[in-house]
């Protein structure tokens, strides 16, 4: 298995992260649903120590996974927190947040009860978030990456520097 850099990762550990962070959540909701009861902790506390420890050995497993995709991102030049993600899916987050700006507008303007004008305008910052990240991302395309830029070819001299004249050595013994 791979991740979306192609830096292979063990399948096992993708499995292992999503039913250990379950068997956690699970486990949260179960002890409260029961009130914290002795009788509950005792079923529900191994089942969470169960899923904790299976994504932390995942976590573990996958060392030198996030080491090799650190350096991946470094050579493709990404900064810090920036995401690989595809025009397609930005696509559709800037839809999903366009059309859901509008209809929250739309029912904010009949008086509808329940819709404030505070909803219309947390969807009118996403969509902008959205869309100046998508710019960003756009002009991130367009500069060439890498660690570093390319250093100039070094030129050879073609013709050698004449040498110092030095003083005569004495002579040793006269």
């Amino acid at each position: 298995m791979r991740n979306h850099l192609g830096v292979p990762v063990p399948g096992w550990t993708v499995l292992a992260t999503g039913f250990g962070g379950a068997f956690v959540m699970l486990s949260v909701i179960a002890a409260a649903v029961g009130d914290y009861e002795p009788v509950v902790l005792l079923v529900v506390g191994p089942v969470a120590l169960l899923g904790g420890g299976l994504a932390v050995r995942a976590y573990l497993a996958t060392a030198e996974s996030r080491r090799q995709t650190a350096v991946v991102r470094a050579v493709f030049g990404y900064g810090r927190g920036e995401l690989v993600a595809s025009w397609r899916w930005h696509g559709w987050r800037i839809a999903f947040f366009s059309v859901a700006t509008a209809w929250y507008v739309g029912l904010a303007l009949t008086d509808s009860s329940g819709v404030s004008w505070l909803g219309a305008a947390c969807f009118g910052l996403n969509w902008l978030v959205f869309t100046v990240s998508a710019v960003q991302k756009w002009r991130n395309e367009r500069r060439p990456r890498g660690i570093y830029p390319r250093p100039e070819r070094m030129t050879v001299p073609t013709t050698t520097p004449p040498l110092p004249t030095l003083p005569p050595k004495p002579v040793r013994g006269a």
